[in-house]
């Protein structure tokens, strides 16, 4: 149930970083859906292929840490 075991997390962190440094930012909640989704489209297959293949990694490190926040 850890959100640090999930790769989709850290997808939403690079969509939120690349959607924040977009110019003019998006000034409401509704000027925010159509930079979502292009920016979801744009994501390389690499960087999904880098997250999903770090999952055992902080599986590990989860069970180390006995179930405890991790720092990834």
């Amino acid at each position: 149930m850890s959100s640090d075991l999930s790769p989709i997390e850290n997808l939403w962190i690079y969509i939120g970083r690349a959607v924040a440094s977009r110019h003019p930012s998006p000034k409401d909640i509704n000027a925010l859906v159509t930079p979502f989704l292009e920016e979801w489209t744009l994501i390389p297959q690499t960087v999904v292929n880098i997250f999903t293949a770090s999952l055992k990694m902080r599986c590990n490190i989860c069970v180390q840490v006995r179930g405890d926040h991790i720092l990834y």
